[in-house]
Order: structure tokens, then C-alpha cells, then sequence
């Protein structure tokens, strides 16, 4: 596991049920990988209830009721492994969107860097480096949500079942 590999979670709460009732899909939440070399140790970064923050791995899987699907970056974006970290930690502790968040599940929201929701942070991540990661049209109006609309940036391999 590597810095901007996907995970994808299916959570066994009330709010993950009722996303992917409304999404239609198998997971509910977005988030990432972030890999301290220097430490050897790695962290999940993404959106939870305070905003955008990171939490050891290890510890994350542990708490999860639930699974986790794990989806490498593809190698053709692997060389900016460091640069799209760098863009995640700028944006450490920014806060939640939970408007975005209900209306995405509802309808649709737009991306916005300022508050942001779990897919949507990923997603911005990655069209803000520079160069921008390659995606479909229609994300220039709505942001992906978790699972299949995230599959659909073409950005990661097939993803992996975590085992824990």
C-alpha cells in the first residue's frame, strides 16, 4: 500500500446503509492512502465527522464494522505518488461538508475545495496536481461519489478485499 492508492469502505451504520441505498452502490466512503517512508508507517487520509484527517491504518481497520477494498494507483500515475501526498496534506483539517454530503446523496454537489466530503476530496486531489490526473466530462459539474463513480476516474487498479 502506497500514498494515493483508494480505499473504499462499506460501513455497517446506519448513515453508510442509507448512502448506498441512495447511491445504489456496494460501499459508502472514500479515502486514501498516505505512506511516511521515513517512519515506515502508514495512514488513511480522508473525510470523517471533523474534516479531513488521518489516522493509522492499522488502527482504522481495527474500528471498522464493516469491510475495506483496496485499489492500487495505476502505474502510469505512480511518479506522482509524492506530489499528490503533498496536495492531501495541504488540505489536512479542512473542515466536513455535511451539506454537500446530504445533497450528493440526494442529488448532486459540485466540487468545492473550501469543505469537503469524503469522494470529493480524492477526486480534488487529484485534479488539482499538477499535471492533472486525467477524468470523464461530466465531473466538471458533480463530484464522483464512493465506489463505482470513483472506479470510473480510471485511476486505480482493481481493488483488493483487506483482510483484518
Amino acid at each position: 500500500m502506497d500514498t494515493f492508492d483508494r480505499l473504499e469502505w462499506r460501513s455497517e451504520t446506519a448513515l453508510g446503509w442509507a448512502i448506498r441505498f441512495m447511491t445504489k452502490d456496494y460501499v459508502n466512503h472514500t479515502g486514501a492512502i498516505i505512506k511516511f517512508y521515513e517512519y515506515d508507517r502508514v495512514f488513511t487520509i480522508e473525510a470523517l465527522d471533523y474534516g479531513i484527517e488521518m489516522n493509522k491504518l492499522s488502527d482504522r481497520l481495527k474500528a471498522q464494522k464493516g469491510y475495506c477494498v483496496w485499489y492500487p494507483l495505476k502505474p502510469e500515475y505512480r511518479e506522482y505518488r509524492k506530489t499528490l501526498g503533498q496536495k492531501m496534506l495541504d488540505w489536512a483539517y479542512v473542515k466536513y461538508d455535511y451539506f454537500s454530503l446530504f445533497k450528493q446523496i440526494l442529488f448532486r454537489a459540485t466540487a468545492d475545495a473550501s469543505k469537503m466530503f469524503c469522494s470529493e476530496f480524492y477526486f480534488l486531489a487529484g485534479i488539482f496536481h499538477n499535471p492533472p490526473l486525467p477524468y470523464p466530462e461530466i465531473y466538471q459539474k458533480y463530484a464522483p461519489r464512493p465506489g463505482k463513480e470513483m472506479d470510473a476516474l480510471e485511476w486505480n487498479e482493481k481493488g483488493v478485499r483487506v483482510l483484518f
